[in-house]
């Protein structure tokens, strides 16, 4: 089989059985170029023929199942499957890399999301607290407080009253807001309560202690 590609360097090997035998470390490029550009490319996700083909363009003629058989050929040489099982190590290795970037952009979207939620939530209450009818309303100034109206009597004694109560919605929500942000940053953990077989909650523990009285010997 013809070997295809660049004049050997001075003082490199001149055969393929040479290239492969040099001793090359699989992190460094084989000598061949063919050899190497065939190991990039079938470790990239390409098949045999398409990287046989990429390795040596004048293959393009031939049919698929020759392009193949080289291709196979190729991947068994020692050097070369050696070569690929490194690159594969690397493209592995990059994607974990990718991935785990992936997931701390994310992350990092999603915590950034929860804080313009709060910090809308806070706004309300803020402006809420501002406004001047709130102000003569005890706790009015603090902002947690919501007013709803209502008509109480019947007929002509009928009227409208107003009711303020503690906006224990907007409370929650601003609650669960934050405890999804510490669980986002590992800073939340659930409390375990330990109960006995029945679960009922464990009382307080009983210890019997037997005591023998020791008689003092004579003197």
């Amino acid at each position: 089989m013809p070997v295809y590609g660049p004049k050997p360097r001075p003082g490199s090997p001149t055969t393929p059985a040479d290239w492969l035998t040099a001793g090359v470390s699989p992190d460094q490029p084989l000598h061949h170029t063919p050899y190497e550009v065939f190991a990039k490319a079938f470790a990239s996700g390409k098949d045999y023929a398409e990287s046989a083909v990429e390795a040596y363009p004048q293959y393009r003629e031939r049919s698929h199942a020759k392009q193949a058989g080289w291709g196979i050929e190729l991947k068994n040489k020692p050097a070369i499957r050696r070569r690929i099982e490194y690159l594969w190590g690397i493209i592995e290795q990059v994607e974990q890399e990718e991935m785990a970037q992936f997931a701390i952009a994310q992350k990092v979207r999603r915590i950034e999301g929860l804080e313009e939620r709060r910090a809308r939530l806070l706004r309300v209450i803020e402006e809420r607290g501002s406004e001047p009818e709130m102000q003569d309303v005890p706790g009015g100034a603090t902002g947690m407080l919501v007013r709803t109206t209502k008509m109480i009597g019947i007929g002509n004694a009928a009227k409208e009253v107003e009711e303020y109560a503690v906006d224990t919605q907007t409370l929650a929500e601003l609650r669960q807001i934050e405890k999804h942000a510490a669980i986002e940053l590992g800073q939340w953990s659930e409390k375990s309560e330990f109960t006995g077989k029945d679960g009922s909650p464990l009382g307080p523990a009983t210890i019997n202690v037997n005591i023998n009285p020791v008689k003092a010997k004579e003197s």
